[in-house]
């Protein structure tokens, strides 16, 4: 049985670096949005990588433990909620709407919330995201529907409700 991922994954060349456009940030943001929108449709005609997906749970808390090994074009889904994540190994390109930077391990940052992130595993790279789960929900799929938006509009009222 397939465990939960968040991510569409092809096995590909390495991606060419992020040149920011000389835009107003909102149309620059909307512009890259377009653009992984437009990458995730085409690498998901692709032969699909089979990534190594780990859950833990605690009080409240829920974990998201991903192995990806070098050479991978990752596209994750739209978070709905802010979160934290950790690299606990690696080496990755990652671009969302904020711009492109690598990170190398260990590394822990933020995410926002409506973002839809790529990343290109320059290594092997284990990736963690850390969830509230204040209702302790022990189901894959039931978390999914909790820290996932379907589309960006389903981001926007999530958005609309954390305020």
């Amino acid at each position: 049985m397939m465990q939960f991922t968040p991510y569409d994954v092809a096995v590909i060349a390495p991606p060419t670096p992020f040149t920011p456009i000389d835009m107003e940030w909102r149309e620059t943001a909307l512009a890259v949005r377009a653009r992984i929108d437009g990458l995730q449709n085409t690498i998901a005609a692709m032969p699909q990588a089979e990534v190594e997906t780990r859950h833990y749970r605690v009080n409240g808390l829920y974990a998201r433990e991903v192995f990806m090994p070098a050479g991978l074009l990752v596209i994750g889904k739209i978070h709905a909620k802010d979160h934290i994540n950790i690299l606990s190994q690696g080496d990755v390109t990652i671009l969302t709407e904020a711009g492109a930077r690598r990170i190398t391990a260990p590394a822990t940052f933020e995410a926002r919330a409506g973002r839809k992130t790529v990343g290109y595993t320059h290594t092997d790279c284990t990736w963690t995201t850390f969830h509230a789960n204040p209702d302790n929900i022990a189901d894959n799929d039931e978390m999914e529907a909790v820290c996932i938006a379907k589309d960006y509009p389903d981001a926007i009222t999530y958005l609309a409700e954390q305020r």
